[in-house]
């Protein structure tokens, strides 16, 4: 009998402490997330670490424990701080039977052991407040950031002291730019009224002046300025005709041709003015090779082959030496930076590996250029982070009812919502920072239930059919190639319906068949297209208006499917026009001095939905389809605009959030030391 109490007993204690141990699990867990968050979204480095020593200190979960320290290291590292090595040791020292965490810690101590000069390298955060996603490069001394604005039509120069930001002289959208060598200036390529152009500005704002204009079906990538600052070099296209390199004199603008033939990737002027680094990007889908082209004698000579992916040649600045990005030791799944040196144009022995890790999937981290001490500028890959909020909305009052909420609380990427026709089905695309390819999720908009199927996506944007059981997306990650397909909700199986370049906005038709999408012409025009699926029938609809180069032409199909709301940038001021599906009529709603970014259409139709406001991140707001004043939704979207889904009866929007924590950081201290 006392042996039965004392079981019983024991079950109780069981009972009770088995719920706890799962609620502590749970928190645990759920403290573990939102350190992550606050690691990369928030961007908060320090606090991340703060909030992981804790995991680490309450003991309650080994598993959770082990993956603290290892995010904690990742931290560390970013951060510049030998203590990442402590962290990472600690895991294979304390947590042996955490088998993934302890490979995990392992392989960031052996990278580290690797790095190129390991003593006296440091990793420093150049990271501002209000730092732009644009980011085009540093200042030859540093102390600046070229950037574009939040419209991406504006250059802003942003002191890194003082983080003061200076407008430079609106002249039309910037498509590249570059320093003079002493930093004074700055060249910058844009398109035109008519023809691509080249102007020149002070980074004080002053003497801005036409350099250079070419033909009116052309593109212009600036390589960089000559030693001597007396000549800019730039490669310009024409339609039909053979690329051009040229040289352009910065007193008279009379320009010299150095080289025809096909475009060169990746392009830049070494420091000393003698060669053109370029990847040969066209003929093949991926660059393996890294080439120079002389301008003392215009040879052409292969310098690097068979490493893999080659990407953004960036010189040292002795020229000594191009470094680039590889995902030679882990294909397509990791970046690298490597150090090739050079000798009178000749590599002189094979690349050294400098820094792992700068990027995963398909996507390296955006290299900037290296300063004139040597601080090699790169963006975080981990700050591209994109999540779905939802919020309930009162129509009466047109206000969000209480704040948005995340569609999936518990962390990684979430983009590209598509409401079905009928209101019930919410489709979009999932995937964490540490995953291989994005899920498909479908989920009901009643219950809350959510199914979803693995791909090998890691671009893509998607919109549902109407009968809710396929997605048109659109994606380059596919076997078949870039453009159109049709994707199974449940299966995942695509199938090429269209060869064609990625594209951001398209729609889908009620009748399944019939499809919405822009396209670029040419350099100088971009349009709207109006394609059946069936009959492979395709029409252009309408020109976009204003000042290229648009991309794309950013619109929305109204719910009658009889008109087109759409939004863009012509002379000097932003504008929302409405035209109809067969491309005749087109008025004007609004025009605004700040930008406006079409995001849709209320149910009803009796009101267009945009993003707009002169800081970022933008207001939502809503306007009247016969246009007057603008009424605020009371939301905040941060940084992608148009991505905004009502649900039918106009008592919940979802929209997308991609948080502004562009990160800047410079690799200092990790070059050879020049032989004297």
């Amino acid at each position: 009998m006392r042996f039965t109490l004392r079981m019983a007993a024991l079950a109780v204690v069981a009972g009770l402490t088995c719920p706890l141990f799962a609620q502590s699990t749970d928190r645990t867990d759920v403290a573990f997330h939102a350190a992550r968050k606050k690691e990369t979204v928030d961007g908060d480095l320090k606090g991340a670490i703060e909030a992981y020593k804790k995991l680490v200190q309450s003991g309650r979960n080994p598993a959770i424990a082990a993956k603290a320290l290892v995010r904690m290291g990742d931290c560390y590292e970013r951060l510049g701080d030998a203590e990442a090595r402590k962290a990472y040791e600690r895991v294979v020292r304390e947590f042996g039977n955490q088998k993934e965490a302890v490979a995990a810690a392992n392989a960031r101590l052996a990278a580290l052991a690797k790095d190129v000069g390991s003593s006296g390298v440091r990793v420093v955060s150049r990271s501002t407040p209000g730092l732009r996603l644009g980011v085009i490069g540093p200042s030859p001394d540093g102390r600046y950031l070229l950037q574009r604005d939040v419209t991406g039509k504006l250059l802003e120069l942003r002191n890194l002291d003082t983080d003061k930001v200076q407008t430079l002289p609106r002249r039309g959208p910037a498509w590249n730019a570059a320093f003079s060598p002493d930093g004074r200036q700055v060249a910058y390529a844009i398109q035109g009224s008519s023809a691509p152009e080249v102007w020149i500005v002070g980074t004080d704002g002053a003497r801005d002046r036409l350099l250079w204009a070419h033909v009116k079906d052309g593109g212009i990538t600036i390589a960089g300025w000559s030693p001597d600052a007396k000549q800019v070099i730039l490669q310009a296209s024409e339609r039909r005709k053979p690329t051009k390199l040229v040289a352009v004199s910065t007193a008279e603008g009379s320009a010299t041709t150095l080289r025809e033939g096909t475009w060169l990737g990746d392009l830049q002027l070494s420091p000393d003015g003698r060669y053109v680094s370029f990847t040969p990007s066209q003929e093949k889908p991926s660059p393996d090779e890294i080439r120079l082209f002389s301008l003392t004698d215009r040879s052409e000579v292969t310098v690097l082959r068979d490493m893999g992916t080659a990407r953004d040649p960036r010189w040292t600045p002795d020229s000594s030496g191009i470094l680039f990005l590889s995902d030679r030791r882990s294909p397509g799944k990791s970046w690298d930076l490597w150090l090739l040196r050079l000798s009178g144009g000749k590599p002189l022995d094979r690349p050294q590996l400098v820094k792992t890790d700068l990027g995963a999937g398909s996507k390296p981290v955006p290299l900037k250029d290296l300063t004139r001490d040597g601080a090699y500028f790169y963006q975080d890959p981990q700050k591209m982070f994109r999540e779905i909020l939802t919020t309930a909305f009162d129509p009466v009052t047109g206000k969000a009812v209480g704040s948005p909420a995340p569609l999936h609380p518990h962390g990684g990427t979430s983009f590209s919502p598509t409401l079905s026709h009928d209101g019930r089905r919410l489709a979009y695309f999932r995937g964490g920072s540490e995953e291989d390819g994005l899920s498909l999720v479908v989920r009901s908009v009643d219950t809350g239930e959510e199914t979803s199927v693995s791909t090998s996506l890691r671009n893509v944007l998607g919109r549902l059919f109407p009968d809710g059981r396929s997605l048109l997306i659109s994606t380059s990650d596919l076997k078949d190639g870039t453009g159109f397909y049709r994707m199974g909700t449940t299966t995942g199986l695509a199938t090429l319906l269209k060869r064609a370049p990625v594209c951001e906005w398209f729609d889908v038709a009620s009748d399944g068949k019939t499809i919405y999408y822009s396209r670029r012409v040419s350099n100088s025009r971009t349009a709207l297209f109006v394609w059946n699926i069936e009959t492979g029938e395709e029409r252009e609809l309408l020109t976009a208006r204003g000042q290229g180069p648009q991309g794309e032409i950013i619109f929305h199909l109204s719910p009658d499917e009889k008109q087109l709301a759409i939004s863009g940038w012509e002379g000097g001021e932003w504008f929302l026009e409405l035209a109809s599906v067969a491309g005749a009529d087109r008025r004007t709603v609004l025009r605004a001095s700040e930008p406006v970014y079409v995001a849709g259409w209320w149910p009803d139709g009796r009101y267009l939905l945009l993003e707009s406001g002169p800081n970022y991140p933008g207001e939502l707001q809503r306007v009247p389809v016969g246009g007057g004043e603008r009424q605020s939704l009371g939301l905040k979207s941060a940084g992608s605009p148009g991505k905004l889904v009502v649900h039918p009866d106009g008592r919940r929007i979802d929209y997308i959030n991609r948080p502004n924590k562009a990160q800047i950081w410079s690799l200092e201290n990790f070059l050879p030391k020049p032989s004297k």
